[in-house]
């Protein structure tokens, strides 16, 4: 029973990693699942970054720091 929840727990992990590659949380989280945590990984692991997730966290980014530059000239 304890390896089940082990297993299940990992499969979790790796579907989180997975998330920011192009194999995406579910493709990630079913091969752990079915296949192996250890086959998810390597997976994971050749599956290329997300690009338009990465692109789009840059733009984010440089939306916070353009707000930050706006309040900082305000209050001088």
């Amino acid at each position: 029973m304890i390896y089940a929840i082990i297993w299940v727990v990992l499969s979790l992990v790796i579907g989180g990693w997975g998330a920011d590659k192009s194999i995406g949380w579910g493709g990630g989280f079913f091969i752990s699942l079915f296949f192996s945590p250890v086959i998810g990984v390597i997976a994971c692991a050749v599956s290329e970054p997300n690009k338009k997730l990465r692109e789009k966290r840059i733009r984010e980014e440089e939306q916070i720091r353009a707000q930050a530059r706006e309040d900082i000239n305000k209050n001088n």
